[in-house]
């Protein structure tokens, strides 16, 4: 078994601290790995289903990174120009990324399990639309 599988196992022998799209449509599984502060956490994700396609979001901390325990996917990046980047990530990549980068993410089959760090809150969650900009959640 490898390391993934045992943190995996391990954590999820608790349900899940948090749901991110409520009970009947969840998106995102978390479990906090240390006692939540403003300095610096460490969760488990499970994402349960692909981003929504019609807008990029952004995380509230000041920078954060992930990294991919198991599953796959391409992560959508809008560049500075508003150009597009996908990128596949696949076990066992590390992405770093500042708080305001946008970016969603497209699964490729099934769950996907992340190890994400954040650094402190920095600004609020938002989206980011074409024609409106950046929108608060």
């Amino acid at each position: 078994m490898s390391l993934a599988d045992r943190i995996i196992a391990r954590v999820t022998r608790r349900p899940a601290d948090f749901v991110i799209g409520g009970p009947e449509r969840p998106y995102l599984l978390r479990w906090w790995l240390v006692p939540r502060n403003p300095i610096c956490n460490v969760y488990l994700h499970c994402f349960l289903r692909s981003d929504d396609d019609r807008a990029h979001h952004s995380h509230p901390w000041l920078f954060n990174f992930s990294t991919l325990l198991r599953g796959e996917y391409t992560e959508h990046v809008i560049e500075r120009g508003g150009l597009l980047q996908r990128s596949i990530r696949k076990l066992g990549d590390i992405k770093f990324r500042w708080g305001a980068a946008p970016h969603r993410i497209e699964l490729h089959a099934g769950h996907c399990w992340t190890l994400f760090v954040t650094g402190p809150r920095g600004r609020q969650w938002g989206f980011y639309c074409m024609e409106r900009g950046w929108i608060h959640w």
